[in-house]
């Protein structure tokens, strides 16, 4: 099943979706600051995608736990990543996957993300 999110106040935290595939859509009238939970276990698999509807720079905060810096997994040096910032474009979106208590990037927009 699908579930579909809208958020749209500068600071918000984004609900862990439980559904298969979740959307959700950053709306704010400003630069929004959003945080994001980990993934169970049990959610491996689950896919989410984040959109930007606003053309302000967000910024997607997932805090590492247990010790770990980060728990955004993107396959490049340095990571795993604590923080997503999209650009100051609407449209921008980032795909993600759950997979053993992390968020996985598989795929992010032609003007990308940056992850730090």
């Amino acid at each position: 099943t699908q579930g579909i999110v809208t958020y749209g106040q500068p600071a918000e935290a984004i609900g862990v979706p439980t559904e298969a595939m979740t959307y959700v859509f950053l709306a704010p009238p400003s630069a929004g600051a959003f945080t994001l939970g980990a993934p169970s276990l049990a959610l491996n698999g689950m896919e989410l995608t984040i959109k930007s509807q606003a053309a302000f720079a967000h910024t997607v905060t997932v805090p590492g736990v247990s010790g770990s810096t980060g728990l955004f997994v993107t396959g490049a040096a340095g990571n795993p990543f604590t923080v997503a910032t999209f650009p100051s474009q609407a449209g921008v979106s980032v795909q993600l996957v759950a997979q053993n208590g992390s968020w996985n990037v598989i795929n992010s927009s032609i003007s990308p993300v940056t992850f730090t």
